[in-house]
């Protein structure tokens, strides 16, 4: 009976434990943001965009742009700031860093890395409740058409704070750390439109997910606005397996992503496969009908990643390792029990 209790009373402690991490979590987003960042907006702003810099620009212009910052704590805070060029997230959207490592999500052309024409403070450190005006300088490439794409991303990490809580076989320590990052994109947009020349390519599979996944390219200087439509994914002898809607999303200038689709379908076999995605690109449809096959060793790495851990003490039907004991115990127990009696 005390072994019961004390089983309970674990299970009773990890339930408590999650629920005071949450309130941990909870509480650190309702006491706010560490930091307030403000675009100071220039002469040469679009007037009808808050929140973000869309300056009207000239080719080889020289320029310098404000952010105001003010520290909400009453300590010190450090404030780091990096630059970052304009990619697509590769399930949609903007996505601000200076490089990325990863085929998902490409920059095409190298001439339009707005890090390589801007300059600003890496870091600094600000006082409590301070407010302070962070330049930015911009020098504009000698291009005249199109739109340059990137950002200033503000992060400022929290104070690390260490827990300890006792459990049955010791101490258990876990350490609480928050950041919080912050991009104030920079949009140029110069004096020539360009015409638009979107894409897709060919279509694979990959693990991450898993997923299968199709090539996306928006191969002009420009933002490509409007982009949604819808999928599915048929087997080798033409049966559908899964579908679904592809929710509207743009991209940035020059860039490329292998847009993924999650694999929901009951099983995973190697074989070949088919992939069709139809496109509404800002009014204009654009259909892909693509293949792709699914390897073996694909197959059998997923099935190694997906394996049910037995956790120690259990045994691998599920049975915890303390009922066969207290099984046991009260099998014992009768038995002697019985020849007690049998003695009398």
């Amino acid at each position: 009976m005390w072994t019961c209790r004390k089983g309970l009373c674990a299970f009773l402690f990890m339930i408590g434990l999650s629920f005071f991490i949450g309130a941990l979590q909870v509480s650190s987003e309702e006491s706010g943001t560490p930091l307030t960042i403000e675009p100071i907006y220039p002469e040469n702003q679009d007037v009808n965009v808050k929140g973000y810099f869309r300056l009207n620009v000239e080719p080889n212009q020289t320029q310098t742009i404000n952010v105001r910052m003010t520290n909400n704590l009453e300590d010190k805070q450090k404030v780091i700031i990096e630059k970052a060029n304009g990619f697509t997230n590769p399930v949609g959207g903007m996505l601000y860093r200076e490089t990325i490592d990863s085929n998902d999500s490409i920059l095409l052309d190298d001439g339009i890395k707005l890090v390589n024409f801007i300059s600003v403070d890496s870091e600094l450190t600000m006082d409590g409740k301070e407010t302070v005006e962070i330049p930015i300088d911009i020098t504009v490439p000698d291009v005249d058409s199109g739109t340059i794409l990137g950002a200033v991303r503000i992060i400022t990490e929290g104070k690390a704070d260490e827990k300890s809580v006792e459990v049955e076989e010791g101490t258990a320590n876990f350490v609480l750390q928050t950041e919080t990052a912050h991009s104030v994109a920079i949009q140029l947009d110069l004096p020539n439109p360009v015409e638009p020349s979107f894409s897709m390519g060919t279509a694979g599979f990959t693990l991450k997910g898993p997923s299968a996944y199709i090539e996306m390219k928006n191969d002009t200087q420009m933002i490509q606005e409007n982009i949604s439509g819808a999928y599915q994914v048929e087997d080798g002898d033409g049966n559908q397996l899964f579908n679904g809607e592809i929710p509207t999303f743009n991209m940035a200038p020059k860039t490329q992503i292998n847009y993924p689709f999650q694999w929901n379908y009951e099983t995973l076999e190697d074989g070949d496969y088919r992939l069709l995605v139809t496109l509404d690109v800002n009014g204009n449809e654009v259909d892909a009908e693509e293949r792709f096959s699914i390897a073996n060793d694909d197959v059998e790495e997923y099935v190694e990643r997906n394996q049910p851990v037995v956790p120690q003490g259990q045994v691998e039907n599920g049975i915890p390792s303390w009922v066969w004991i207290i099984a046991g115990a009260i099998v014992l127990a009768g038995v002697m029990f019985w020849l007690g009696r049998r003695r009398k």
